[in-house]
């Protein structure tokens, strides 16, 4: 069975010289497609951007196939016909009809997703679209995107199957779309247990206003005894984006780093005693599997998908800033720390393992 993924940003996962934003989306793709690439019943294909790559090449065991040169300042206002976004329309295009596969999965909302469904429809191929985020499965994607959005919607009511990553994410297609989904938890790779020589409390996301980074800034100079880290590439205008790294050089107590590999990051969940996350949305957050799967707890600012973090005792989940303050030094009392990290290791083990999410996915596939 011919398998083709789709994800534009995806490629500097396979190949880490390239250091180019990602986010959770790529990685849920590019895990998957690497644990189906090692089944032989399957021949699994990958649509990418193109970095400067080679229009063709075989990476884990996934065939890549280069499209559309990828901008990396794209201008909000650009006339949506314009000859670049053309000429970029038609690239895709072409690649999804060279690799003429029984199946194409696409996730997180966007053009692609019309586009995708549009050539299935004609090529009689099957479409899988994956939620990732709260707008994939609201109408503000929709709303606040134009032609975009449009395409979007297009995309989501002609796909063959949707698959969300949480109960929320389901009830919210039926609520908004009337259209039915399958729920799939999101994978990693699930290691040894790792619960001592934690150091420091920890941030991971994209500098951008949603996440709020700037929070977690605050947080820093009400535990003046405490160690931070923030890894956080940029996402916003240069402007905010020197106005927080200023705001950040005045602070002692913590870390910045830019830019980590996929493959390093865990070594910072590794040794991080609480997660922190300010963001005012998500979907569910690639981060709060990887601090699970290291034994590390989670603090968060309303983000809370299907409520698990109370219902398996993972964390705390705060409704004000103030309460966050408070939360975290209960997180941080020795006495409740140990319970909170098993908890964070079994439910991972359970929930997100990829060798048996993975029976799932093909299940799905094959029906």
């Amino acid at each position: 069975m011919k398998v083709c993924f789709i994800s534009p940003h995806v490629y500097p996962l396979f190949n880490e010289e390239y250091k180019f934003n990602f986010g959770g989306a790529e990685v849920q793709l590019y895990l998957i497609a690497k644990e189906l690439a090692k089944d032989t019943s399957y021949e699994t294909h990958f649509i990418t951007a193109d970095f400067g790559q080679s229009k063709f090449e075989i990476k884990e065991s996934v065939i890549l196939h280069k499209s559309f040169p990828l901008e990396l300042f794209v201008q909000k206002k650009a006339h949506y016909l314009n000859f670049k976004k053309i000429v970029k329309t038609i690239k895709f295009v072409f690649a999804i009809l060279k690799v003429n596969a029984d199946i194409y999965i696409q996730r997180t909302a966007g053009a692609e997703t019309g586009i995708t469904a549009f050539l299935c429809c004609l090529m009689k191929k099957k479409f899988i679209f994956m939620t990732g985020h709260d707008m994939d499965c609201n109408t503000e994607y929709i709303k606040n995107n134009g032609l975009r959005g449009l395409m979007f919607s297009f995309g989501i009511k002609r796909a063959n199957l949707i698959i969300t990553q949480s109960k929320h994410h389901k009830d919210m297609l039926f609520r908004f779309h009337g259209i039915k989904s399958t729920i799939i938890n999101n994978v990693f790779n699930i290691e040894e247990k790792y619960i001592d020589n934690k150091e420091y409390i920890l941030w991971v996301g994209r500098i951008i206003s949603w996440k709020q980074p700037e929070l977690f800034l605050k947080i820093t100079e009400r535990f003046k005894n405490e160690k931070f880290v923030i890894v956080a590439p940029q996402s916003c205008t240069n402007e905010e984006y020197q106005s927080f790294v200023t705001e950040l050089d005045n602070i002692k107590n913590i870390k910045y780093i830019k830019y980590v590999p996929f493959s390093k990051i865990d070594k910072y969940f590794k040794k991080a005693k609480v997660l922190i996350n300010t963001s005012l949305h998500e979907g569910f957050p690639n981060t709060f599997i990887q601090a699970f799967k290291n034994c590390t707890p989670i603090l968060t600012l309303g983000v809370n998908p299907d409520g698990i973090i109370e219902k398996y005792k993972l964390g705390i989940c705060s409704k004000t800033f103030e309460e966050m303050v408070n939360n975290l030094n209960i997180l941080l009392k020795n006495e409740t720390y140990k319970n909170y990290a098993e908890n964070c290791y079994s439910y991972a083990k359970d929930n997100n393992n990829i060798k048996s999410v993975i029976v799932d996915f093909k299940n799905i596939i094959k029906n």
